[in-house]
């Protein structure tokens, strides 16, 4: 019965120590952000200004399709 017990407890440490592993981003969005409205602006043949057309519900769109299931925000 306690080797049972000391079985589950190795599995539960080691099922959390990878569960917090695969929450780990090394993604920086700010960065990532950035260079995409960087690149289309510098591209973009429809006159696009970043400054004047980002809003908080562009970036909330952005932030939604990035991580839909908000696991990072």
């Amino acid at each position: 019965m306690a080797l049972n017990q000391f079985f589950r407890l190795i599995a539960l440490i080691l099922l959390s120590s990878c569960s917090n592993e695969t929450n780990k981003s090394d993604i920086d969005y700010q960065e990532e952000f950035n260079s995409i409205t960087f690149a289309f602006e510098n591209s973009s043949i429809l006159d696009f200004n970043a400054q004047q057309d980002i809003d908080g519900e562009f970036l909330s769109d952005f932030i939604n399709k990035l991580d839909p299931q908000k696991s990072i925000f």
